[in-house]
């Protein structure tokens, strides 16, 4: 009888669990980083690595304006992961302010 009752309230617990996360939207979120990038083949080896990082959803390089800008989900990863997984790849990147635009929104 108890394993019965043990069951059934992992079973309602483990149904709640799922419908709970089922209805979770990530949150998006995008950072840009200044890079001391200098060269195509640069831009290329943070495009081929950094896109494949847990949680990166689009990634928009400039070479030009030596920026990388990334839109993540902030439920997988983080500012500082981003920043370490530049760093990792041979590059410093400092967090550059969020520009306000004046478009309305």
């Amino acid at each position: 009888m108890k394993t019965t009752q043990l069951k059934l309230v992992l079973l309602v617990a483990l149904l709640f669990g799922a419908w709970a996360t089922a209805d979770a939207k990530p949150v998006k979120k995008t950072v840009t980083f200044s890079v001391n990038m200098h060269c195509e083949n640069c831009k290329q080896k943070i495009e081929r690595n950094l896109a494949y990082e847990k949680g990166v959803l689009d990634l928009k390089i400039s070479l030009e304006e030596k920026t990388v800008a990334v839109t993540y989900d902030t439920a997988k990863t983080d500012e500082k992961k981003l920043t370490d997984a530049l760093k990792k790849l041979g590059y410093e990147a400092t967090v550059l302010p969020e520009q306000k635009s004046d478009k309305p929104k």
